[in-house]
């Protein structure tokens, strides 16, 4: 078995013609010129802005062998910038930096609770202490002499707050501290509020704080609270906060943008400054809107209590309080993105300042955010190659990746927040992503003959297809593809997959060239026949790039998975657990009976086939167990022509796709092994047929090397470039890798 050595397909993020972006940032460090990144699936980051390196900066992740990188927040340490602290989604940890700045160590300190994600983290210099808010509590702990020692840090949980979930923490002057609650928007109880905490009696202690709304809203309705104050004068503090109730001014109705509060130290008390009426008749794509509990962050400039910066879904608002805090200026540029998760100011020369922008586009540097003409630099995400490459089991909106089978090194995938994008390589140079489409990238599906059928996942977002131009180097811009029925936005025609030899035709003499599904909204009369519709797609006309969707059946069930050899028969998986070989042909005839059940082995538990891998000889299934909508397990299957089988595997986890490079011929290749694959979460696992065994029986190893301990792999795929067939691997957080399995070799006598 052929070892796989896994390769970034790029460095490069995205460029879209204007700008570059990235993945999700969810916070931001200075040391100087150095920035350190902290991405939400892709680890923390090193950016040095002193070193210029082709069009971007020097760039380098610094927690590769790190098995969680879904970094939260980020805080310095009680001595120096070299001290950073990490919180995670389930893990706290410390590490230190050395002259390169690089990692020198890091441990993970444990707090008295099981996976508590880490919201904010807050150091105490002078006594020292490390404060952290979490979704299980608000605990502290006296920072050891030996900061590194996991072991030292005693932790005690504060006092009274009402909620355990503590989304809001920053510091109030005086050893005091402000603490926000995650609230739930129950006009019942009291987990709602922000709190002010003094150390007294060996613990922290909190007692509310009152807040003096002016919206006429319901006082408890505060779900997200984000706090901060200005470091030089720390008790000015400001809160952002997402509301659980209808906004009255936009369509949204969870999660929105409800005010932003600023502190009263002489009352204690929070009063509003800028609430949702204040943006009453302005455009909708000026305001913040909603995603409050996901999008919402809120800054101070560390010199200038006056100096506000207001991230929410729509962008980054800039206030003044001091002047007219309900003046509210949107930074726009080609530059900036939407979803925004984390602001920092610094202080810059002549009283100017910087804000980084942390968002689903990745980092951006604004200098002069309140200037009128603010400059912003996106060259900091150039070398981030922090893509979320999403999937249904892992993001709940399903999206693909593909390669070309016609175009060597052509590959197309859909992105969280970034649209569909593609990549081409060449040879001696890198290449970065290009756009395809903006919103949430959806599927991606090459066709046999090249075209790619591509779309958004957004809401009434419908299927393009594009044409790969030699000479441009580029697609087209895309044809619509039309559906004469109307169907439901969600699922969204979202399971693609092509048909490799082409052969079923309508009675008009179309081609079809792929397999699809939706659900149709109304029952048009067709209940009884089912309303989950599985569709084909059909060229226009022979050998046109022109294409519209056709029924080819109806299902009693919500379509899983389908997938054709030749479109004369269809493997259809539906919600059920079923997997049925469905008849285009009879369906189109009238027939009742254009589908045949395919009975799946007794022993799998209940679920779902969610991927078909079709060969000349056999097809391969991933069937997964879900426990409230969640997956638990995966199961491989193989079905020889007669019955399904279940392959054995050495991992009893989520499985999120299959691959198999089983056509081999034995020349002229480097290599005769017919190879199954699989990903989960952190490894590839590949596997060649036993020995003298069933197909059932597999040697399996377990592949890392090139990848991070833990990529988030989703989708595999198979595709050649320079003579050499390559598996593909596109990750949750770290773009596109790929392994070579075999290349074609010159023969003696050839």
């Amino acid at each position: 078995m052929k070892p796989l050595n896994w390769a970034l397909l790029t460095p490069y993020s995205i460029h879209n013609g204007t700008a570059w972006f990235s993945g999700r940032v969810t916070d931001v460090l200075l040391i100087g010129k150095i920035i350190i990144v902290a991405t939400s699936s892709g680890g923390i980051w090193k950016v040095d802005s002193s070193k210029t390196v082709m069009e971007g900066f020097d760039t380098r992740c610094l927690t590769d062998n790190w098995d969680e990188p879904n970094v939260q927040c980020l805080a310095r340490g009680p001595d120096n910038d070299k001290q950073i602290y990490a919180g995670c989604e389930k893990t706290l940890r410390y590490f230190e930096l050395d002259n390169d700045n690089l990692i020198a160590s890091s441990v993970q300190l444990n707090l008295p609770v099981s996976n508590p994600k880490i919201y904010r983290i807050l150091i105490q210099k002078e006594t020292p202490r490390i404060i952290v808010a979490t979704g299980a509590g608000l605990w502290w702990s006296p920072i050891p002499p030996l900061r590194s020692d996991a072991n030292a840090y005693s932790w005690t949980k504060a006092i009274g707050l009402p909620g355990d979930v503590i989304s809001g923490l920053c510091d109030a002057g005086n050893h005091a501290i402000h603490a926000g609650i995650y609230g739930d928007g129950s006009a019942t109880g009291d987990n709602f509020g922000i709190f002010k905490g003094v150390f007294q009696n060996s613990n922290l202690n909190f007692t509310r704080s009152k807040i003096k709304w002016r919206d006429g809203g319901d006082k408890q309705d505060m779900r997200r609270v984000t706090l901060a104050s200005c470091a030089n004068n720390p008790s000015v503090a400001f809160a952002s906060i997402s509301q659980s109730g209808n906004c009255p001014h936009i369509s949204q109705s969870h999660d929105c943008f409800r005010g932003v509060l600023q502190y009263n130290g002489a009352q204690d008390q929070w009063e509003d400054i800028l609430n949702q009426k204040h943006f009453a008749g302005v455009a909708r794509d000026k305001q913040p809107l909603g995603q409050g509990t996901f999008n919402n962050s809120i800054a101070v400039a560390p010199d200038d209590a006056n100096l506000v910066a207001l991230g929410w879904q729509m962008g980054t608002f800039i206030l003044n309080p001091s002047v007219s805090p309900t003046e509210v200026t949107m930074l726009e540029d080609d530059k900036s993105h939407h979803d925004v998760h984390s602001l920092h100011f610094t202080k810059s020369e002549n009283g100017e300042h910087t804000l980084y922008i942390g968002s689903d586009g990745g980092l951006l540097k604004v200098s002069g955010p309140a200037r009128k003409h603010p400059s912003f630099d996106d060259r900091l995400n150039v070398f981030l190659p922090t893509l979320l490459f999403k999937d249904e089991l892992r993001a709940k909106q399903y999206a693909t990746i593909d390669v070309s089978p016609i175009t060597d090194g052509l590959i197309s995938g859909g992105l969280q927040d970034n649209g569909c994008k593609w990549l081409k390589t060449a040879k001696g140079k890198f290449t970065s992503w290009q756009q395809m489409l903006g919103g949430d990238g959806g599927t991606n599906t090459f066709l046999a003959d090249g075209i790619l059928i591509s779309r958004e996942s957004n809401t009434s977002s419908k299927f393009k297809s594009h044409v790969w131009n030699t000479q441009l180097n580029s697609f087209d811009s895309g044809s619509h593809i039309p559906l004469d029925v109307e169907v439901e936005l969600d699922p969204k025609m979202e399971i693609c997959t092509r048909i490799p030899t082409p052969a079923f035709r309508s009675k008009q003499q179309q081609l079809m060239h792929a397999v699809s599904a939706a659900v149709q909204a109304k029952d048009g009369g067709h209940t009884k026949a089912g309303k989950n519709l599985l569709l084909g797609l059909f060229e226009n006309g022979e050998g046109s790039t022109q294409f519209h969707w056709k029924i080819i059946a109806r299902m009693h069930h919500l379509i899983k998975a389908a997938a054709s050899a030749d479109g004369n028969a269809v493997f259809v998986s539906t919600e059920n657990g079923k997997v049925s070989l469905v008849s285009p042909q009879k369906f189109l005839d009238g027939e009742s009976d254009f589908f045949t059940d395919l009975l799946l082995p007794s022993q799998l538990p209940s679920g779902s086939v969610v991927q078909f891998e079709i060969t000349k000889t056999v097809v391969f299934a991933l069937f997964e167990k879900f426990v409230t909508d969640k997956a638990r397990r995966g199961h491989i299957l193989v079905y020889d022509g007669n019955q399904w089988k279940e392959i054995a595997t050495p991992v009893n986890e989520v499985i999120y796709s299959i691959a198999a490079d089983w056509d081999v011929a034995s020349t002229p290749f480097d290599t005769e092994d017919k190879r199954l694959f699989f990903t989960t979460d952190s490894a590839v696992y590949q596997g060649v047929q036993s020995a003298g065994q069933p197909i059932t029986s597999f040697d399996w190893e377990k592949s890392t090397d090139g990848l991070p301990a833990r990529p988030h792999c989703t989708h595999l795929r198979l595709g050649w470039d320079d003579k050499k067939l390559f598996l593909y691997l596109s990750t949750y957080g770290r773009s596109v890798h790929r392994a070579e399995l075999r290349q074609l070799v010159q023969l003696p006598g050839h």
